[in-house]
């Protein structure tokens, strides 16, 4: 598997086609949309996601990703990269890639929320 990396991800809520319940402490491994991938959706890759910690009544994670295979495309997880994360073609997460300079609030504000997507 590739480098892990620390991201932000917000889980898309059941009300609105997403996940009843987001990943805990195992991981979760399914396909992800990159918004940069001009391959897409003639090369798909997948992202393994270890959730670290909960924010927003735990429907937004700090987690880190890596690609479950090593022949993917790094540069995908370059910082400030967006990507969807995907089970069948139904979006259940957004998730941003963070820079590794990035300091990690306590807590997240719901503007901060937004951001993610």
């Amino acid at each position: 598997m590739s480098g892990a990396v620390q991201s932000i991800i917000r889980w898309v809520p059941e009300s609105k086609g997403g996940r009843r319940l987001v990943p805990g402490d195992a991981a979760y491994s399914t396909v992800a949309r990159f918004e940069d991938d001009e391959r897409w959706p003639h090369e798909a890759w997948s992202l393994v996601v270890r959730v670290q910690r909960t924010y927003r009544d735990g429907r937004v994670t700090l987690a880190k990703v890596e690609f479950l295979v090593d022949q993917a495309p790094e540069r995908l997880l370059g910082a400030g990269s967006r990507f969807e994360l995907l089970e069948g073609t139904r979006r259940v997460a957004k998730g941003v890639v963070l820079s590794t300079s990035a300091t990690v609030p306590e807590d997240l504000s719901e503007f901060e929320a937004e951001l993610i997507g």
